[in-house]
């Protein structure tokens, strides 16, 4: 489970070599952003800061009211970081366009990313945001991201892509596109949750993948047709075997389970009792 580092009046963690997930949100849900300009003006601020404050960003997205961030932070606490990139920014929006008072709401939210689960369903969600506000259909459309830089379509100094990449080993950018885009409606509903988001999409095919999954057949039955294609037993499809027959197996099982019939990942983990890096490995890697 990740730790909750926000809210209320609490000091926050000072622990350096950290990796937060950072929420910022405009006062009263106005607009942080008024043009391309204060886009630009912004994130030149977290370049500046991140190689003064010594922090590395792995992932962001800039929405109309809305920011979020994924860092690792140095010798320098997380609420300093914020507060004076944000600090900065306040003064500069209000200046520049004549105004006062508040341009973010309160104090900003951040949790720690205490585990591989929480960091790539981050790193999804985050990507995403664009996508399921209806703003872009492919997240590579949206300029305001890490998203083409993580791609190797840009090379923007601030975003640090070897990290996330690295969670995919030889399949690389490949590999890392495909868990970002390819994914199934439960899973977009389950990063939501674990990423603290609330509202939940509602997908157009509900009533298509609720009768698959009404309909499709069970673990076993998949592992038995499996392990029958490849002349064996499910238990030997089970096993830590290295033999190549066997190999297969899992991984025509694996695929089936998830691609075919969509059954989570942790599910078809704890069926075979195994990890579920090797889950991820098999699909992605």
């Amino acid at each position: 489970m990740c730790r909750v580092v926000f809210y209320g009046r609490k000091p926050r963690d000072k622990t350096p070599d950290t990796v937060y997930h950072v929420i910022a949100r405009g006062n009263n849900r106005e607009a942080l952003f008024l043009s391309d300009k204060d886009r630009n003006s912004y994130l030149e601020l977290w370049r500046k800061y991140s190689r003064e404050f010594e922090f590395e960003v792995y992932a962001y997205v800039l929405m109309t009211n809305h920011v979020h961030w994924m860092i690792r932070t140095g010798r320098v606490p997380i609420s300093s970081i914020i507060h004076t990139i944000h600090g900065r920014y306040a003064r500069t929006f209000n200046k520049k366009n004549n105004r006062v008072g508040h341009v973010f709401q309160g104090r900003f939210r951040s949790e720690i990313c205490s585990d591989d689960r929480y960091v790539l369903a981050l790193c999804r969600y985050i990507h995403l945001n664009p996508v399921e506000a209806g703003i872009v259909k492919k997240p590579l459309e949206y300029p305001w991201s890490s998203y083409k830089d993580l791609c190797g379509l840009r090379k923007d100094p601030l975003v640090k892509s070897e990290f996330l990449l690295g969670y995919f080993n030889r399949s690389g950018v490949t590999g890392f596109r495909r868990w970002v885009e390819e994914e199934t409606t439960e899973e977009m509903e389950q990063q939501h949750n674990i990423c603290g988001v609330s509202n939940k999409l509602k997908p157009s095919n509900g009533n298509k993948e609720k009768k698959l999954i009404e309909n499709r057949p069970d673990l076993k039955k998949l592992a038995e047709d499996a392990a029958g294609l490849f002349k064996m037993s499910p238990d030997e499809l089970k096993s830590d075997s290295k033999l190549p027959s066997c190999v297969a197996a899992r991984k025509d099982f694996i695929r089936r389970a998830v691609l075919e019939y969509a059954y989570r990942r942790s599910e078809v983990a704890r069926f075979l009792k195994k990890d579920r890096s090797l889950i991820t490995k098999v699909l992605y890697g």
